[in-house]
């Protein structure tokens, strides 16, 4: 049990040290994403895509496809386990597990499994 309590404990701690490490705005230049399984989506943004990962928890983001199709969200964030949640205020949301951050880049596990970079 107290092994239990100790690993929980050192849990929490990564996820305090994360969130401070994601806290910032972080932006994708646009290409290709890389799945797991390596196969490649082309996903060109027409602008660069934004990430911003405020300190109170709450965050904003724009990816644009197409010059006619950005998709804007907001919401709250938070980190558990070593995965970065994303709550849109409109409902909905992703998980996100984190495999680095290193200023100046993140990469990430989408929920829709491709490999993410990202940079400050």
């Amino acid at each position: 049990m107290a092994s239990l309590a100790v690993a929980l404990a050192g849990c929490a701690t990564r996820d305090v040290q994360l969130r401070r490490q994601l806290a910032g705005a972080w932006v994708y230049d646009g290409g290709d994403f890389s799945s797991k399984d390596g196969v490649m989506m082309s996903w060109k943004l027409t602008e660069p895509g934004k990430l911003t990962l405020r300190p109170d928890g709450s965050y904003s983001a724009v990816w644009g496809v197409s010059s006619n199709n950005i998709a804007k969200y907001h919401g709250t964030w938070s980190v558990k386990a070593g995965t970065m949640i994303l709550k849109n205020a409109s409902g909905g949301g992703s998980e996100s597990r984190i495999i680095s951050v290193d200023d100046p880049e993140l990469v990430y596990e989408a929920t829709s499994k491709e490999i993410r970079k990202l940079h400050h």
